[in-house]
């Protein structure tokens, strides 16, 4: 997954998937960082390193800033 996002001044991101249940397979914590154009990569694999199931996933990107605390959801689906 390559999700292109751009946030202004913010200091801290956090990237989280989820499964459909709401349960989530994979953790983000990117910590403080400069403003500026970033590109998420996922590699399809859950927090033990294993493939995810085929199936549709959702993406939460939080970030916290200066100007504000943001959040954005994108659905990506996963084939084999």
């Amino acid at each position: 997954l390559l999700l292109p996002v751009q946030f202004f001044f913010f200091i801290f991101r956090r990237d989280t998937i989820f499964n459909l249940d709401g349960l989530p397979v994979k953790f983000g914590l990117l910590g403080p960082q400069r403003s500026g154009n970033f590109m998420h990569v996922w590699d399809g694999r859950d927090e033990k390193g294993v493939f995810v199931g085929p199936g549709t996933y959702l993406c939460r990107l939080q970030v916290e800033a200066d100007i504000g605390d943001r959040s954005h959801v994108s659905i990506i689906q996963v084939v084999y």
